[in-house]
């Protein structure tokens, strides 16, 4: 009896020890306790630091009035005032018979008309080609309306968000490649379709 107990303790001592690091020196090839694999909390994820914003406030002028070609557009009340606004991703390239004619570069706009006015989300020249997309993204229990503009060049990527809050629009930049490439990038091969 006096032999199990001390047998026991001994037993005992050697998992204790074992547990905390120190003694015993685990075998060749450890297995690993169903238990603390299940019972093991995973770690939480990072909160995203809060982007930059650039404030984009309503204007009456419009920039891309004359001139300009429709690339593409579409009607949705993204103020969320009842009315149908239209979002228009615009080009100073041209047409003929239905082909696009854009050079290595070109006058890229991308604006939002509303009832009161226009807010004029992008106006600038671009090596490269430029996309819209807008969503509604569902935030808990709220829907949110965002304008994303994508911005395709040889040397980099941008993805640029738009969101209306407060009687203005909001940028940020939820991607460029310039955050991990400091030196730009050199684009080999892409599925994203060339205008036609």
């Amino acid at each position: 009896m006096k032999k199990n107990l001390i047998l026991i303790a001994a037993a005992a001592a050697l998992l204790l020890t074992g547990c905390d690091g120190g003694g015993a020196q685990p075998s060749a090839s450890p297995s690993p306790s169903p238990s603390a694999a299940q019972t093991a909390a995973p770690s939480p994820s990072p909160t995203p630091a809060a982007r930059e914003e650039e404030k984009i406030e309503l204007t009456q002028e419009d920039p891309f009035a004359d001139g300009w070609t429709v690339v593409g557009e579409t009607e949705y009340d993204v103020i969320s005032d009842g009315n149908a606004d239209i979002i228009s991703l615009v080009t100073s390239a041209q047409q003929e018979d239905g082909v696009w004619l854009f050079d290595d570069s070109q006058e890229w706009g991308l604006v939002v008309r509303t009832e009161g006015g226009n807010y004029v989300l992008y106006d600038d020249h671009a090596h490269g080609m430029l996309y819209m997309d807008v969503s509604e993204f569902y935030e808990g229990d709220e829907t949110v309306p965002v304008i994303s503009l994508y911005i395709f060049s040889g040397a980099g990527t941008e993805i640029r968000q738009f969101r209306y809050r407060d009687g203005a629009f909001y940028q940020s930049t939820a991607y460029t490649t310039t955050a991990e490439a400091d030196g730009g990038i050199n684009r080999i091969y892409s599925t994203v379709p060339v205008y036609q």
